[in-house]
């Protein structure tokens, strides 16, 4: 399954929830600056996790809640804000002292609620494979490990499924996995592109994250600024750098108001940053893994599993497809007739061989 650009945690877990590139959504970034409010998102404050300004579009728990379906989510990004005046039913926050096993849990005891209150959809975020990857490598033993544990997680959710319904799992429940994203190689500081090596760090300012967001100090030096570092990139062969509305098609990235005017992109194994921004020059650098590149690089794609009495036993794997899909598939497994505007195909048709 092919991730939306940028290959990044948040962005991605909410195109996923809503069919919508970030472009068209609005969570651009791990880490992004809207210059209309003079705010700045960052998924590890709490308050832009509630903040429902933040959150364009429509995510399926929102489109099930609003058909009178009652909806579940542990810990996806976007859950915790109201959304069109409306949540899941029962949520829980991001927190991550909550173990996989833990979460596993709680997802468990939902579906053994009375039926009235017993959801119908539930969405859990594991991410423990991710941190691995960050601070291992992604074919290091302890990724395997959390491969492992994830396996035994799923093992767990089948378990409880079994025991609740008193039926085979797949007779009972959809079960649907996917990531957010790949994992390539880590970036050393050897592999680091500083911006202000080639122009005065007073030019221009950023928000540091894997796709670089450049915001001009002064409007009139944008060309100058793009040019030198265009150069440079040129120069390089290891990153690139676009004006927005330049950024190519394939991105779907350069119309939404929160997408800088100028967006620097390394290789995967490389960084853009700046020395004077940039907060892990201080101390030694650990990520051995990383992702955030471009989305149709081998090494950030991701996975798609899915059994359940509506999926028909599979001969052969499904061709690679876009995460934006899986909106309108999950609206088709459960029958909702009514859904929001998204970048899917109409009623995930690609599906139709699949699907009972």
């Amino acid at each position: 399954m092919r991730p939306s650009f940028p290959t990044l945690t948040w962005p991605n877990h909410y195109s996923l929830a809503t069919g919508l590139y970030p472009d068209s959504h609005g969570i651009v970034g791990n880490i992004f600056h809207d210059t209309r409010t003079n705010k700045t998102f960052d998924y590890m404050d709490m308050d832009g996790q509630r903040n429902s300004e933040w959150w364009g579009g429509e995510p399926i728990w929102i489109t099930a809640e609003k058909s009178g379906i009652t909806t579940a989510n542990c810990m996806w990004p976007g859950s915790t804000a109201e959304i069109k005046h409306t949540r899941p039913s029962l949520y829980r926050e991001w927190d991550w002292r909550v173990s996989h096993e833990q979460r596993i849990d709680i997802a468990v005891e939902w579906l053994a609620l009375p039926p009235s209150k017993r959801p119908l959809f539930v969405a859990v975020y594991l991410g423990d494979v991710d941190h691995a990857g960050h601070m291992y490598g992604p074919d290091s033993p302890q990724v395997n490990f959390e491969l492992t544990n994830l396996d035994n997680s799923i093992a767990k959710l089948i378990t409880g499924v079994e025991r609740i319904s008193k039926r085979a799992w797949y007779e009972s429940v959809n079960i649907i996995v996917v990531s957010d994203h790949g994992m390539g190689e880590g970036n050393t500081l050897s592999k680091f592109v500083f911006l202000d090596d080639f122009v005065d760090s007073t030019k221009f300012t950023i928000v540091d994250d894997v796709a670089v967001h450049i915001f001009p100090t002064n409007d009139q030096d944008m060309e100058s600024l793009y040019q030198t570092w265009k150069s440079a990139s040129l120069a390089s062969g290891h990153w690139n750098i676009w004006k927005k509305e330049e950024i190519p098609a394939e991105y779907h990235y350069s119309t939404n108001v929160r997408i800088a005017p100028l967006i620097a992109v390394p290789d995967p194994g490389w960084a853009v940053s700046s020395r004077s921004s940039n907060k892990i020059l201080s101390k030694p650098f650990e990520l051995k893994g990383m992702h955030g590149y471009n989305n149709s690089h081998p090494d950030m794609q991701a996975i798609f599993v899915a059994a359940g009495p509506a999926f028909k036993p599979a001969t052969q794997p499904i061709k690679p497809f876009e995460n934006i899909e899986i909106y309108n598939l999950i609206a088709r497994v459960m029958g909702l007739k009514q859904t929001a505007v998204n970048n899917g195909t109409v009623a995930a048709s690609l599906f139709d061989g699949y699907l009972h």
